[in-house]
């Protein structure tokens, strides 16, 4: 190479890394944090929210009675003391005098009530609203049998009474503490509808919250705006340290990474199973551990085949949940049972393999099934993604490879597929479920029978009776024949007579800037956007 043209391409790369470096110090220098969505929030109704996504965002925008310390002890937030009352099962939680709505409406404890009684509307499609029924007559008053003015609740401007059904409920302070009890605001609700927290275009979004709404494009971003200290309006602990949140939806996780790298992006939550290994180890990686547990479940009401406990489990014998760890890469850990390792004492966790395709071929020939030919069709329905691909491919493979029969693969967008659980579950179903409140019992609940959100219809008597008993039993204590108990619930929910097939135990993979401080993920999420700057 000639030194003219040597002495060009030098200079050429100064340049090209000066702008560079001036890119990155102008993004460091904008007030504006930016972060990629993995996919469209179903919804942005506190009520109505039952997905991470839907969560995440309301998080930023409302505000709820309690929260979480670092070990996920319940401390207060809205709230400026509670008191129980144990003769009398009731709590009584005075709120903070300086709460203000991003409108400057005042905050009062019965826009709490009004929240909580509408998650429990039997006319409001709440499909959390469960974790509510702790309070009394909350139960009766969503299936229709009795009215909202029966339901234990009282309010009086900033004092908030409740009548529980047992003394000190650690079910209800965690409900307290989640979004699907956040405030809502009845004239909002009565101009906008469900759209009241994110404004219909006309009109802006209204929070509780450190952020308010400023855009929902759909399939595009959502953009959040702070409020700031000279509204006069906001308390000074929930001023938040950026001016914007800027948010573009990316269903694809590589091109969030392109983003990330060119720097257009500070933070993203998922790096791509393929880039994995060339990425975690960065000095941007920031893993964490996730309450979160990746499944695979039965719909008994969709196909009579399944009603057979010997097929789920042929089924579920087949998903060699030992290979995910060297599948995906990440630091996932395979699925022993179903509630995740991290809200389980060691003792407490299941041991045993749940692989066993030996087993799996006779439990099929039991079935009656010998002549593998005369298996009916089953489909197994997924949301799009590399990773669900992957893992989807893979399990129907084990099928086909263990068992000689074969799954159709149904490749649809999430939104569409949480519609088909909730109105009629296909045969099998991927789906992952993530801890509202930080107690294992939360994940066995899931699938008692008369659970909104138990979409196979799987039913086991033995299974709810155990259940409810330990749903029934005080945390602070917790000795062996809970645990016991907790044990025997997993081994019929996966093992005896399986409603689902755990996959695995999710861990967050995420990238972050360096210049960004504040960010805390832990195993229920990523945490208030307000703490973030950019520095």
């Amino acid at each position: 190479m000639s030194r003219l043209r040597l002495k060009a391409l030098v200079v050429g790369i100064t340049i090209l890394s000066v702008l560079t470096a001036c890119k990155e110090s102008e993004e460091r220098n904008t007030n504006v944090l930016k972060l990629a969505l993995g996919s469209e929030p179903p919804n942005l109704d506190p009520q109505l929210a039952d997905t991470g996504v839907s969560v995440f965002l309301l998080k930023q925008v409302l505000s709820t009675l309690f929260d979480y310390d670092s070990q996920h002890k319940i401390i207060l937030y809205d709230a400026k003391s509670f008191e129980w009352n144990e003769k009398a099962f009731t709590l009584k939680i005075v709120l903070r005098d300086d709460l203000k709505w991003s409108d400057g409406v005042p905050l009062d404890a019965c826009h709490y009530r009004d929240g909580i009684l509408r998650a429990l509307d039997p006319k409001v499609p709440s499909t959390l609203s469960e974790i509510l029924f702790d309070i009394k007559f909350a139960r009766e008053f969503k299936a229709g049998k009795l009215s909202a003015e029966q339901v234990g609740i009282r309010c009086d401007d900033k004092v908030l009474t409740i009548e529980s059904l047992k003394a000190r409920s650690s079910k209800l302070m965690h409900a307290l503490a989640f979004i699907v009890s956040a405030p809502v605001r009845f004239d909002r609700i009565k101009l906008l509808g469900s759209k009241w927290v994110s404004g219909d275009g006309n009109s802006a979004g209204i929070g509780s919250g450190a952020f308010v709404i400023r855009e929902w494009s759909h399939d595009r971003r959502v953009v959040l705006a702070a409020r700031r200290l000279s509204e006069k309006s906001l308390p000074v602990d929930r001023f938040a340290k950026v001016d914007e949140v800027q948010m573009p939806i990316l269903r694809d996780p590589r091109s969030a990474l392109a983003m990330y790298q060119s720097n257009d992006l500070d933070y993203i939550e998922e790096i791509p199973p393929i880039f994995l290994g060339q990425l975690k180890d960065l000095d941007d990686a920031m893993p964490a551990e996730s309450f979160t547990t990746y499944m695979i479940g039965f719909s008994l009401a969709a196909n009579p085949v399944l009603k057979d406990k010997r097929v789920r489990q042929a089924l579920a014998l087949c998903a060699n949940q030992f290979e995910v760890p060297q599948l995906l890469k990440g630091g996932e850990s395979e699925a022993k049972g179903w509630v995740p390792p991290g809200l389980l004492p060691e003792a407490a966790r299941p041991q045993s393999s749940l692989f066993d395709p030996i087993k799996a071929a006779a439990l099929l020939d039991a079935a009656g099934f010998k002549d593998r030919s005369k298996f009916p069709k089953l489909k197994l329905y997924f949301n799009s993604g590399e990773r669900h691909q992957l893992l989807m491919e893979r399990f129907a493979n084990n099928v086909k490879t263990y068992l000689g029969i074969k799954l159709e693969l149904e490749v649809q967008d999430w939104k569409v597929l949480v519609a088909k659980l909730k109105s009629s579950a296909p045969d099998l179903y991927r789906y992952a479920w993530t801890a509202v409140y930080p107690d294992p019992v939360f994940f066995l609940e899931l699938f008692l029978s008369d659970s909104f959100n138990n979409f196979g219809k799987w039913k086991n008597a033995e299974y709810d009776i155990l259940v409810k008993s330990l749903v029934g039993r005080s945390t602070e204590v917790r000795d062996k024949k809970f645990w016991s108990d907790l044990r025997r619930a997993q081994d019929i929910l996966v093992s005896e007579d399986p409603a689902i097939i755990p996959i695995y135990h999710y861990v967050r993979n995420a990238l972050v800037k360096p210049y960004v401080k504040g960010l805390v993920q832990s195993g229920m999420g990523t945490g208030y956007l307000k703490n973030v700057s950019k520095e």
